[in-house]
């Protein structure tokens, strides 16, 4: 029945950066969706962070190119 021992904080920052977001999602000022997205990033290792950097420039790359396809479809039409 001995408490816990303390949390180490590793990085104040982020700790400053949960408190914000969770005080934002209990006031209704941003969505969970929101929330989610920026909490997200805090708990990302560097390496993880790498892979997941590289994953969403992928999804972008992949945007950017549907975007060009349904432009150049446009002006065939014309």
């Amino acid at each position: 029945n001995k408490p816990a021992p303390p949390r180490r904080k590793l990085d104040i920052g982020k700790d400053n950066e949960l408190k914000i977001y969770k005080k934002m999602l209990s006031e209704k000022s941003i969505d969970l969706e929101a929330y989610i997205r920026k909490v997200m990033p805090l708990f990302n290792s560097d390496k993880r962070k790498k892979t997941l950097t590289k994953a969403h420039e992928s999804e972008l790359e992949s945007e950017d190119e549907d975007v060009d396809i349904m432009d150049s479809s446009d002006e065939e039409e014309l």
